[in-house]
Order: C-alpha cells, then structure tokens, then sequence
C-alpha cells in the first residue's frame, strides 16, 4: 500500500492539506456566489398576496374575452 501511495505523490498529486485548503475555497465562494445573488432574486420575487392578485387578474381577464366565449 506504501508503494502505491509514494508512487503518487512522486508523480505530482495534490497533497491533502492542498486538497482541503482549494475544497474550502471552493465552498467559500459558492456561498457567498448564492449569498450575493439570492438577496436580489428574493426581492424581486412578488409576495404570495400580489401573485394571487395577479393570477386573479389574468383568470378575470380571459373570461371577459369576447373571442373566447
């Protein structure tokens, strides 16, 4: 087993201090990727009251279609 494991690290593997270190940073930037993106999706999304107006609305506005009835 020894022999396997010095034949990689001899061909340049990544240690798995290095490994570690990249995969935090990895994860560190897709939390503050989704942080950052998140607040603003969240605020322009309607709030469940105006997307029940709306759909009420669009409901109203297809049966008072003439060409429809």
């Amino acid at each position: 087993m020894s022999q396997i494991f010095n034949r990689a690290s001899s061909q340049g593997s990544i240690s798995p201090n290095t490994r570690l270190g990249s995969t935090w940073a990895v994860m560190a930037g897709m939390v503050a990727l989704l942080v950052l993106t998140g607040t603003t999706v969240a605020s322009a999304e309607q709030t469940p009251t105006e997307s029940v107006k709306s759909t009420l609305e669009e409901v109203i506005h297809i049966l008072n279609n003439e060409t429809l009835k």
